[in-house]
């Protein structure tokens, strides 16, 4: 592992102890449901309280959305807002994703799939 890689997961792990919610990094696909319309992002990390979308034209704060999550073992379909926005000349391009209540089953399955992943 070169020395950007390990910086990027101490700058990762330090973030993430600041955190509510645990998160961990996670490449899968995201469709945006919106008028008919799909639109695909890659998200780059997940945890049970949101997850962080890649977007080179970030969606406003306040947008709401309903995301179809990719996930390793089940597809989950989730509600939330858009409470950050990150620009170009920042970590990252993209958008802080906020869930709306989560049923607690898939709840536990981010957990989860967060607790193995660590």
């Amino acid at each position: 592992m070169g020395i950007i890689q390990k910086l990027r997961k101490l700058l990762f792990r330090q973030v993430s102890e600041q955190r509510k919610y645990p998160r961990v990094p996670l490449s899968v696909k995201v469709t945006k449901l919106d008028s008919g319309a799909f639109q695909y992002y890659q998200a780059s990390n997940i945890s049970a309280g949101g997850m962080f979308i890649k977007a080179d034209e970030p969606l406003p704060i306040g947008t709401r959305l309903r995301i179809t999550v990719s996930m390793p073992r089940h597809p989950l379909e989730v509600e939330g807002e858009v409470v950050r926005v990150m620009l170009e000349g920042g970590f990252q391009s993209g958008m802080g994703v906020k869930f709306d209540a989560l049923p607690e089953d898939q709840r536990q399955m981010i957990e989860a799939f967060v607790a193995q992943e660590m």
